[in-house]
């Protein structure tokens, strides 16, 4: 994003952020998630908030899937207008948070906080290391073991955390079997 921005005016830069973030957030809108807020070029999106329902790490998972989708399909539309291609990162992780307000009276967010927050947002940040755009981990991976194909990489120390965390990388969805 940084080589991005320094080649673009703030508003077509703009423009450019907000065409590839109604792609991202249709995608998760679509699988019952909430934008929880968008962080400059990224977005933070929360499955079970404020009310959990056992599919909720699936719904993640189809999120992930359904942005990497429509992604290829904006970076198309980008590249035929000589924009910039956008890689993404995504980072999976399911534990528990508590949601809330936050902040002053002036100026409160609601939000979403704890470590299942931080891992997310860690396991996103090893993308570009793992060379992989979604990034799952072990927790996560075996609340949806049955309904998705991935792979293990490693486990990972992540910044802030005493214990590694293992990790996979999203490749699909399984197929139902013939009937």
């Amino acid at each position: 994003f940084t080589s991005i921005s320094e080649t673009m005016e703030p508003r077509a830069l703009l423009d450019f952020l907000n065409e590839y973030f109604s792609g991202m957030v249709e995608s998760v809108m679509l699988h019952n998630g909430v934008v929880d807020k968008f962080i400059g070029d990224a977005i933070m999106a929360v499955f079970g908030a404020p009310v959990p329902q056992p599919d909720d790490p699936l719904h993640a998972v189809k999120a992930a899937l359904e942005m990497r989708a429509r992604l290829l399909k904006i970076n198309e539309r980008f590249k035929e207008r000589g924009l910039p291609e956008i890689r993404t990162g995504i980072g999976l992780h399911s534990g528990q948070v508590v949601a809330g307000n936050m902040g002053h009276a002036e100026r409160m967010e609601y939000t979403v906080i704890g470590d299942a927050v931080n891992l997310a947002s860690r396991l996103e940040g090893m993308t570009k290391e793992l060379q992989c755009d979604v990034v799952m981990s072990e927790d996560l991976f075996r609340q949806v073991e049955s309904h998705v194909t991935a792979e293990p990489l490693r486990k990972i120390k992540v910044k802030g955390r005493d214990q590694e965390v293992m990790v996979y990388r999203l490749i699909g969805l399984k197929t139902a079997a013939p009937a």
